[in-house]
């Protein structure tokens, strides 16, 4: 069984932050799909088909709008200035088998964006300024 990323950032900002287990899987999730898809494409077909949207994380923002599902790491009392110490913790334990491979820069990108909450409808991550 390949444990990717999105595994690993979550126990990082769970265990070293004290963050709630399923409301912080549930925020990371779609910047994790984000940042992944590119590198599995078969894979988010198939997650966009089983979701009936045309991309993954169109089906997913759907689907969390429906839940009214956790939306912003900042919302569950995670600090904004302990990101770069988080990029470093989580860098240490994600595999390299991850899809797309994870850096400082696309590791400190999702984090910040999973805090802001700054995921645009379409499935494209917004980057501050763009």
């Amino acid at each position: 069984m390949r444990i990717y990323s999105y595994h690993k950032i979550c126990h990082v900002l769970g265990g070293r932050y004290d963050l709630p287990h399923a409301p912080t899987h549930a925020v990371v999730l779609p910047y994790v799909l984000a940042l992944n898809a590119p590198g599995a494409p078969l894979a988010e077909r198939r997650i966009a088909a089983a979701l009936d949207y045309p991309s993954a994380l169109e089906g997913l923002q759907a689907l969390r709008a429906e839940l009214d599902a956790p939306r912003a790491l900042r919302d569950y009392g995670f600090d904004e200035a302990r990101i770069p110490d988080a990029v470093q913790a989580i860098l240490t334990e994600v595999p390299d088998s991850n899809p797309v491979p994870v850096t400082a820069d696309n590791l400190d990108r999702l984090l910040r964006q999973a805090w802001e909450r700054r995921i645009g409808r379409t499935g494209r991550v917004r980057h501050r300024g763009r």
